[in-house]
């Protein structure tokens, strides 16, 4: 099995897919069950979008170690870009436009 780095992410949502503007975030890097040639992945990077990618900005963690949105109030949605990697040198870059919306 190939050493992919596989992403997760946890947010609540409401039934319409959206979030509040400060609500927390988890984002997890894992190796596929029984993958070979794997190390020990690192902590996982975070940036957020409220303008459907044009700009980025690093995302703060808060006291309970998840992500923190702080999305402007004229934002309608949050893009996405995580990456994780492991000391064996397998990584993972991904970017998702409009991951949720936002109440």
């Amino acid at each position: 099995m190939l050493p992919l780095v596989q992403l997760d992410y946890r947010i609540g949502t409401d039934a319409a897919g959206r979030a509040g503007r400060h609500d927390g975030l988890s984002v997890t890097a894992a190796h596929l069950s029984g993958a070979g040639l794997t190390g020990k992945i690192g902590a996982v990077g975070l940036e957020l979008s409220y303008d459907d990618g044009r700009t980025w900005h690093k995302a703060a963690r808060g006291s309970d170690g998840r992500f923190r949105l702080d999305a402007p109030g004229k934002a309608s949605f949050v893009s996405l870009r995580a990456s994780a990697k492991d000391d064996a040198g397998n990584s993972v870059k991904q970017t998702v436009i409009r991951a949720f919306g936002l109440r």
